[in-house]
């Protein structure tokens, strides 16, 4: 097949390594395992990224530096910093869709993936070939612009990541994904290890829905060591300054921005990771990555949770609280408490116990996880879209 995959954020560059982005490996992944089994695969993006596939990238000058708009004045303050910022990304995106649309279609593609960019949505009816989305968040708040736009193309191709984004997305959306598609991950960017140091992990973005405070408080109330990960770009929020920074100690550790091996090294030690989310999450990459390590998950039973983690085998799952009951798990306490109950009970599994269930996390993520199986699933998505055409 002759495939365009368009994921036009400056995010990708190399410029911005140290923002967490998790769309990134994956359209890497995508667009390399798309290439190896024989794709002629175009990656519309920025022209930095690494990767097999052909670059057919925006206005460079972009990614290199920032353009202040005579709109918004000239003069830095940081406002007018923080307006340069979205103004630059916005006119980067735009241009690159533009690219991505006119190139496909002069040059007979058999589709174009997007990776859910708003904008590209008004570009679809101006294309002669299949067009098909990825949807990577939950269901926007029905007061965003976001839900006002996509509205409007419920009737365009998507692929959901998990079943139960799918679920929310035909319920409230009335869209109804073409297919399901996992995520997956490379194997042998992940040493598994039978064995793991004593502490409990977190990771990921400091934002309200991560839920870092109920790690926070279990790590106090049970007197377990928690080292926690993210990127300083959220260090500045009312979040972070109120919830995770008054905390930090020597048993509660925040560990800098960690690059790809260093984050595989943080996860393979853990005892566990934690992941008690406050949203339905449409997925989870990290649940992935812990247990390709070996590192079972405990985690709250929201949105794709009770589809990744195998409960008692690869980590434990916990209802969120007495009124939002998920599903009959083993731990029968819910909330912070269901959480702490998680905890302890794997630290108190006998060694080979403990080790079958590092096993059966990397086993879990053999069987279903793997970019081959994620590619091999996209092919037949596209091949479905296509017929449809």
């Amino acid at each position: 097949m002759k495939i365009g995959l368009l994921e036009p954020s400056l995010l990708m560059s190399n410029r911005y390594a140290d923002r967490v982005f998790a769309p990134k490996d994956l359209f890497l992944h995508l667009a390399d395992g798309l290439v190896k089994k024989g794709n002629e695969v175009y990656a519309f993006t920025a022209s930095d990224v690494k990767t097999t596939a052909n670059i057919l990238p925006g206005n460079k000058e972009l990614e290199k530096q920032e353009y202040p708009s005579v709109r918004d004045g000239l003069k830095k303050t940081d406002l007018i910093n923080a307006l340069t910022l979205i103004r630059n990304h916005y006119e980067y995106e735009v241009d690159v869709i533009s690219r991505a649309f006119y190139y496909s279609n002069s040059n007979n593609f058999d589709v174009l993936h997007s990776q859910s960019n708003v904008f590209t949505h008004y570009f679809v009816k101006l294309s002669g070939i299949p067009v098909v989305f990825t949807l990577h968040d939950p269901v926007f708040p029905q007061n965003s612009l976001e839900f006002s736009i996509l509205k409007m193309f419920t009737s365009h191709n998507y692929i959901a990541i998990s079943n139960k984004q799918a679920e929310m997305y035909r319920k409230i959306m009335n869209i109804n994904p073409v297919a399901v598609i996992y995520h997956g991950i490379k194997l042998d960017d992940f040493v598994f290890s039978q064995t793991s140091e004593n502490y409990i992990s977190m990771i990921g973005r400091y934002i309200p829905e991560k839920g870092f405070e109920d790690a926070i408080a279990s790590s106090i109330k049970q007197n377990v060591q928690l080292k926690i990960a993210s990127s300083p770009n959220y260090q500045k929020t009312d979040y972070y300054l109120q919830k995770i920074k008054p905390f930090l100690n020597k048993n509660i550790m925040e560990l800098n921005f960690l690059k790809e091996d260093q984050r595989n090294i943080f996860l393979m030690e853990s005892k566990i990771m934690l992941m008690p989310i406050k949203w339905e999450e449409p997925f989870g990459m990290v649940m992935i990555e812990a247990m390709a390590c070996g590192t079972p998950v405990v985690a709250y039973a929201r949105g794709s949770v009770p589809e990744v983690i195998k409960d008692g085998e690869t980590g434990l799952i916990v209802n969120p609280s007495e009124e939002d009951k998920r599903g009959d798990w083993i731990i029968k306490k819910t909330g912070l408490e269901g959480l702490c109950e998680a905890v302890e009970r794997i630290y108190s599994m006998p060694e080979n116990q403990y080790r079958q269930m590092r096993q059966n996390c990397r086993a879990h993520v053999e069987e279903y996880f793997t970019v081959e199986e994620m590619i091999n699933n996209y092919e037949k998505a596209y091949q479905k879209i296509i017929d449809k055409q």
